[in-house]
């Protein structure tokens, strides 16, 4: 079962790791997003490694209900978690580098699988 995530991006989530479910926040899940891009598109780790050190947190405007944001930048990356304050929610994480030119997006869902829905690498010039 899924805990929906506290206002403060405090909360936990259920993520499968060896078999069984772990419990993380946002940051950590930002961090096992990072893992995922890095083992799914062995180029990044030209741009990203997981020792990026990251500063940031909750972004959603006070008031607003139903919805929660978390936003994290650093070494040129920004993440954001986002997601639905509804039991079993789907987690979305959002990875972009160098205004657009990798961006990559994946869902977390009750099954505790990540699935990614986008990557996008425009190489760089010289």
């Amino acid at each position: 079962m899924l805990v929906a995530l506290s206002a403060q991006c405090g909360g936990t989530i259920d993520v499968r790791k060896g078999g069984e479910c772990e419990k993380i926040d946002p940051p950590k899940f930002r961090n096992l997003a990072v893992h995922y891009l890095l083992k799914s598109h062995p180029e990044m780790t030209a741009y990203i490694n997981d020792a990026v050190p990251w500063k940031g947190g909750r972004i959603t405007p006070e008031g607003l209900l139903g919805h929660e944001t978390c936003r994290y930048s650093g070494d040129g990356w920004i993440a954001t978690v986002e997601w639905n304050v509804v039991p079993q929610p789907v987690y979305e994480i959002t990875l972009s580098y160098n205004r657009g030119r990798i961006v990559w997006k994946a869902n977390l869902y009750v099954d505790c699988e990540i699935r990614e829905t986008k990557y996008i690498h425009t190489k760089f010039g010289n």
